[in-house]
């Protein structure tokens, strides 16, 4: 309990001090291994992962007008979505996801691909900018939108047969879209102990093949999985732009920052996103927590923390989270401007054009005879 009392009033004197400029950091530069692709410029997106299945339109306005004044570079969000729905369910907006046709294919929704169209066009009146996550992994392809946690593997509707053509729908929807400016690729994906029981890794190859094939020309990232071991998972990968790597809510920052500070050092030479630190306001459930579980939450100084292990391992982006933001609560406005959010962009400053290019390498998937570029110019 002193502990927890301490930590919030650190977090207050934190807050104090960064509205007036009296705290400042001096991150690391990224280092050397940021290849000729991607700039130094550090990214700030906040994490609403359910925004487009939860949030009512006068609410995603709202939403978005504080992130625009709060200075971020836009928003992440699942267009699958990530807390387990099933696609006969319907979004508050009253639209299905998707549906499955009699072989089990994913077929997306227009109704719904109309509401995040008209999300994306509202974003980019705002400057905003957007990473899709397409499916979310854990829930998509262990059957998780249906069953508990990690009950019934590789039962779920995305696998090798249908990932391709759910990446060239997306695409064909959005591709072109000024808004979209990352696809993600993966979510959690936490089942399995091995490699085998985890997921084909032809699965993500597919859609990612089928996102280019549809014309998407924006960079491809992969959310890892929270597990240490499988954290750099698809890092070699030729259709991977950059890592994001999901820390967990629970990861000390000293841990985090040398965890991420080893990813970017990779030989692939590739960014890092920091991309799921602790969730500002979140109490994890289970056992292990080292330092947060029921009545004891993520604070502001351990967003403090987290933001700056992060930037002093050299991350390319970092993304926020807070508790009531990411599964898009109730009260969700009751989390604008939390503490730790207004720590969170004194570290970061106003958000800066998105830096990250797609690479030139080229790959075959199984899936098609033809071998895609995803890119032919390198911005300088």
């Amino acid at each position: 309990m002193l502990a927890l009392h301490t930590r919030t009033l650190l977090a207050a004197l934190l807050v104090a001090l960064l509205s007036v400029g009296a705290v400042a950091i001096n991150p690391t530069p990224a280092a050397a291994h940021h290849d000729s692709n991607v700039t130094q410029t550090v990214e700030s997106f906040d994490t609403a992962w359910e925004l487009p299945y939860k949030g009512t339109q006068a609410q995603q306005i709202a939403y978005l007008d504080h992130i625009a004044a709060a200075g971020f570079t836009g928003v992440w969000f699942a267009y699958l979505t990530s807390t387990g729905q099933a696609f006969d369910t319907t979004t508050v907006l009253g639209e299905q996801q998707a549906s499955l046709d009699v072989d089990g294919n994913i077929i997306l929704n227009q109704g719904y691909a109309d509401d995040i169209t008209w999300l994306l066009d509202q974003m980019n009146s705002r400057g905003l900018k957007a990473g899709i996550v397409t499916a979310w992994g854990v829930r998509y392809i262990h059957g998780e939108w249906t069953t508990g946690f990690c009950e019934n593997l590789h039962q779920g509707p995305l696998n090798v047969d249908t990932s391709y053509d759910v990446g060239t729908q997306l695409a064909g929807d959005f591709a072109t879209h000024p808004a979209v400016e990352y696809w993600v690729l993966g979510g959690d994906n936490f089942c399995g102990a091995t490699v085998a029981e985890r997921a084909d890794p032809q699965i993500w190859a597919n859609l990612a093949q089928g996102l280019r094939d549809g014309g998407a020309t924006q960079p491809i990232t992969f959310h890892s999985s929270p597990l240490v071991a499988f954290m750099l998972e698809f890092i070699d990968e030729p259709w991977l732009d950059f890592l994001s790597v999901e820390t967990g809510h629970c990861m000390p920052p000293a841990q985090m920052e040398s965890l991420l500070a080893s990813a970017g050092n990779h030989p692939s030479g590739k960014a890092i996103f920091a991309a799921e630190m602790r969730y500002e306001g979140f109490e994890p459930e289970w056992s292990g927590c080292q330092e947060h579980g029921p009545g004891d939450p993520v604070l502001p100084a351990d967003v403090y923390d987290d933001t700056t292990a992060a930037m002093r391992a050299g991350v390319t982006g970092l993304l926020y989270g807070h508790d009531d933001r990411w599964r898009w609560a109730p009260n969700v406005e009751a989390s604008y401007g939390a503490p730790g959010e207004t720590i969170f962009m004194s570290l970061v400053g106003p958000h800066m054009a998105p830096q990250i290019y797609p690479t030139t390498t080229a790959w075959t998937s199984s899936t098609t005879s033809s071998t895609t570029t995803t890119s032919t110019t390198i911005p300088p």
